[in-house]
């Protein structure tokens, strides 16, 4: 390996020993391999993408160093918007639509509501929901609104690929400026990445899209953890969020009485396989 990457033996020897404390990389004699969980991100059916991943971490390194060093975080540019949308999904695959299917188990009200046939994502990025929806509900319409043209593009470009393009509808748009009234029967908001001046806007233009009846599901994501293996990349990641303005770290209850504030019944906080989902009710 040293003859052909050039990396000294020694160094080389240093980072190998590295991915094999993570886990990462396994060596049994001389045959070094990626451990299952990683080899899996480099299959076309895998849940993740290892180069979106990689792409995603280092792009999170820049940003804390950029959080210690500045009062703010700037926006990021289209390109970095696109590397986060990337790393931050899952890919809309088999096992995704597995996985799905199990959370959609645990929220029977957003998936009957789904089923009505007219589905909105408020911050859809490249659209990995809104496709495994589209895949599971072969008679829905869906729009997916996207703030950065770049990443709405990638989102137009993976309808395209997966077929659904004449179904799935991706806007560039801020979702403040939806101006249509009780047009889709269900909605998700991508409520982390929504900054603290944009949330009530942006739940007045969802409540407002929604018919009388209509569903929405919010995600309570990135809870303080209880173990201080994760302890550090929670911290790290409220830095760069909170840089940014946004609230980190809501937890369900505070998220149904923000969603409340505009108007939405709280219907139930749901455990489920991603974390627990607020399903409120227009």
């Amino acid at each position: 390996m040293a003859r052909h990457t050039a990396i000294p033996p020694q160094r080389l020897r240093d980072g190998l020993d590295a991915l094999v404390s993570l886990e990462i990389v396994e060596q049994t004699g001389d045959e070094l391999r990626l451990t299952a969980p990683f080899a899996e991100m480099l299959t076309p059916d895998g849940l993740l993408s290892l180069g979106d991943k990689l792409d995603e971490a280092h792009l999170m390194a820049r940003l804390v160093g950029e959080a210690v060093e500045v009062n703010g975080l700037p926006m990021l540019s289209s390109d970095d918007a696109l590397t986060a949308a990337r790393g931050a999904t899952f890919q809309p695959t088999e096992v995704g639509r597995a996985i799905f299917r199990q959370t959609l188990d645990r929220v029977p009200e957003y998936a009957a509501a789904i089923g009505q046939g007219r589905v909105l994502d408020v911050g859809c990025g490249v659209a990995s929901g809104l496709l495994t929806t589209a895949a599971l509900f072969p008679e829905i319409y869906g729009l997916g609104l996207e703030l950065v043209p770049a990443v709405a593009a990638e989102a137009t470009r993976r309808a395209a690929a997966h077929g659904v393009a004449d179904r799935i509808e991706i806007r560039a748009a801020d979702a403040r400026h939806l101006d249509e009234t009780a047009a889709y029967d269900a909605c998700f908001w991508a409520q982390p990445f929504f900054s603290a001046d944009a949330r009530l806007p942006t739940l007045r233009a969802i409540h407002r899209a929604l018919a009388p009846g209509g569903i929405l599901l919010e995600q309570e994501l990135d809870s303080k953890p209880t173990d201080i293996e994760h302890a550090s990349a929670f911290a790290l990641r409220r830095m760069v969020f909170q840089g940014w303005g946004a609230p980190f770290a809501s937890t369900a209850e505070q998220l149904a009485v923000e969603a409340g504030a505009v108007g939405f019944t709280l219907v139930r906080i749901a455990t489920t396989n991603l974390g627990r989902m607020v399903v409120l009710r227009r």
